[in-house]
């Protein structure tokens, strides 16, 4: 049996500030990177945070350009969430 090296992230997205989390997110995945993590764990809905009630303007498609920013943090997976419509 193989074995996989997880970090689970406790985050607080900025409400709204999609770039600026996605940013944030990217460093945390090279810092578990460097710590030996192979599978990176955001909380639900890290991308855009809950921001009111209206997803539907902070939505990405997938694939698309959220979803590539972190596609680019590879080798090392990454599980979040977000909305899409």
């Amino acid at each position: 049996m193989s074995s996989v090296t997880v970090a689970s992230v406790q985050f607080d997205g900025l409400p709204g500030r999609v770039d600026a989390n996605l940013a944030r997110m990217v460093q945390l995945i090279d810092d578990a990177a460097a710590r030996g993590a192979e599978l990176v764990a955001f909380p639900e809905v890290a991308v855009s945070d809950y921001f009111g009630t209206d997803f539907a303007s902070l939505a990405s498609p997938v694939p698309g350009e959220q979803f590539a920013v972190l596609a680019r943090a590879r080798p090392h997976a990454v599980g979040s969430s977000w909305p899409r419509v």
